[in-house]
């Protein structure tokens, strides 16, 4: 078998993955009602994008390499950046929930709801328009904001709670007691391209030298179509 045939079955995995699983659902997923920051969706579009251009200049390159030959200084090149893309991802979807909690917990001590009843009282007498104030607060950002406070309550540990968010989504459901894939991916999406990111990555990099698994001489000589 040449270089570039097995060069391209290596990619074939993580292609599937990424369009049956994050790019096919990203597309055709609404997460406006569970977009609080208002860039969470725009963040997802960078990760789609991206990956879908790596990918892209990966299977250009699969098709250009000669049959005995392999590209060692693209493999390197490649490689790295799929390292620094993996190191991106990652940021971004920290940055992203961290936002989320902060703004939660605004919006937690702002509500009327979590004020006493004397300041409530204030509230009214003070704002003509409180009955529209009041109906503003029932809309999808304050009850996704409840949602990640009832997250953020159940799982105070910041780290554990991070791996649930990122490993299952948590609540991203419909509701809290249920679960939507989909949506779950608002989240997941990130670890899966974090990890198909860092495969690929070392996959490049260990394959950027001459003594590397897929050279096509040493094969020939260990007699390896």
């Amino acid at each position: 078998m040449s270089n570039n045939d097995k060069y391209k079955k290596i990619l074939i995995l993580p292609a599937f993955v990424f369009v049956i699983y994050i790019a096919f659902d990203v597309f055709l997923e609404d997460f406006t009602e569970i977009d609080i920051t208002g860039f969470g969706q725009v963040f997802l579009y960078f990760l789609v994008g991206s990956f879908i251009l790596l990918g892209i200049i990966c299977f250009a390159n699969a098709f250009v390499v000669s049959e005995k030959g392999v590209n060692y200084n693209f493999n390197k090149i490649i490689g790295w950046i799929f390292i620094f893309f993996a190191i991106i991802y990652c940021s971004m979807g920290i940055y992203l929930r961290a936002i989320e909690e902060n703004k939660a917990r605004k919006l937690y001590e702002e509500s009327v709801y979590s004020k006493s009843n004397e300041e409530i009282i204030k509230f009214l007498k003070k704002n003509p328009n409180a009955i529209e104030e009041l109906k503003k607060q029932d809309t999808d950002v304050y009850k996704r904001a409840e949602d990640i406070m009832a997250e953020i309550n159940k799982q105070p540990n910041t780290l554990f709670r991070y791996f649930l968010v990122f490993s299952t989504g948590m609540y991203i459901g419909v509701g809290v007691d249920e679960y939507d894939l989909g949506r779950s991916l608002y989240y997941i999406a990130y670890t899966i391209m974090t990890a198909l990111s860092v495969y690929l990555g070392i996959f490049f990099i260990v394959n950027s030298k001459r003594n590397n698994m897929f050279e096509y001489e040493n094969n020939l000589k260990m007699g390896v179509n």
